[in-house]
């Protein structure tokens, strides 16, 4: 006999306006129980959330969106069984259809998290079609993994994910980032799904600050990707110490390059990734040899450590390209 399921929307909140209760209405009306979660808001709010007709989850400061997702996964682990759970915004951003199809998409698939994807349409706010595209592009350089909507707040996983949403650090904008940056190190699937885009007067009742809670999500990248950049660093002071003691542009780099690498394998901790490495040795090897071509050529007119530079900025980015040509043919 199939389990019955059932849907549980966590509607995180702050200093909500009448659209809250159309959220919640149009939630129930798709058979979802709905928890809604007071942010700190300040007490001339408490109207909105007592005209919800939903169960309201408060506490007095504002804590941030990460803090209010993970106070509501909290409250489903412990008053539901056999539930999946979606997150939903409150500013009327997120359609209950979708979020009904991202949670039948995860009944379906149990061991999958299921993210809303915006297409950027012509009502996109300019200032959030220039935002999602740069944050796409500097996920995707640091992680090798294509999520189209690294900011999409809608997002359904099933119960066995719970332990990873709670355990995943950041309590403001930051966490939903880092969701993302966890998946490929937890193994965790993900899947996007077309979401229709909505947006209400330029989307100015957002509460998203461009510069700080940017600054957040943007330091997560850089902390997930801080022991590449040190091995980069790295690997650019051994090549000038070998070049000094054998003047060998050849030698410099393949040793450094080597070094590097195997440096590289074994502070990885992820038996698929170390297997994904280990299947990609040719292509490393290949990556080497390129760039002592380019050092070799960019050298006979440029600064011999300038060169060594531009190369290293040339490969980063092709071998992005490349793993990210294999890992899309895997899925």
């Amino acid at each position: 006999m199939k389990r019955e399921i059932k849907y549980v929307a966590l509607v995180p909140s702050y200093e909500p306006d009448e659209k809250l209760k159309k959220v919640v209405d149009d939630l129930k009306g798709k058979n979802f129980d709905v928890v809604v979660i007071n942010d700190g808001s300040d007490l001339k709010y408490e109207k909105f959330f007592d005209d919800c007709g939903a169960k309201v989850i408060s506490y007095p400061t504002n804590r941030g969106k990460g803090y209010a997702i993970k106070k509501g996964i909290e409250y489903v682990k412990d008053n539901y069984h056999d539930y999946i759970i979606v997150i939903v915004d409150s500013d009327g951003q997120h359609d209950s259809n979708d979020a009904l199809n991202l949670c039948r998409y995860v009944e379906e698939h149990p061991d999958t998290l299921a993210i809303g994807k915006r297409l950027r349409k012509d009502n996109v706010p300019l200032r959030s079609k220039i935002g999602n595209s740069i944050t796409k592009y500097v996920f995707s350089l640091a992680t090798e993994e294509d999520i189209y909507d690294t900011q999409s707040g809608l997002r359904a996983f099933e119960e066995q994910l719970t332990e990873y949403m709670l355990e995943t650090k950041g309590d403001r904008f930051e966490y939903e980032m880092n969701v993302l940056l966890g998946l490929k190190e937890r193994n965790i699937k993900y899947k996007e799904i077309e979401i229709k885009t909505i947006y209400f007067d330029d989307n100015k009742g957002s509460h998203f600050n461009t510069i700080f809670d940017s600054t957040r999500i943007y330091s997560q990248i850089i902390k997930y990707r801080m022991k590449s950049i040190l091995l980069f660093i790295f690997e650019f002071i051994l090549f000038i110490i070998l070049y000094k003691i054998k003047s060998k542009i050849i030698f410099s780099n393949v040793i450094s390059g080597l070094v590097c690498a195997s440096i590289g394998y074994f502070m990885i901790k992820n038996d698929r990734q170390k297997e994904q490495i280990f299947k990609t040795n040719l292509i490393n090897i290949g990556k080497i040899v390129l760039s002592t071509i380019i050092i070799f050529v960019l050298s006979l007119k440029l600064n011999l450590f300038l060169s060594k530079f531009i190369s290293e900025i040339l490969m980063i980015n092709l071998m992005h390209n490349v793993k990210s040509y294999f890992s899309n043919n895997e899925k």
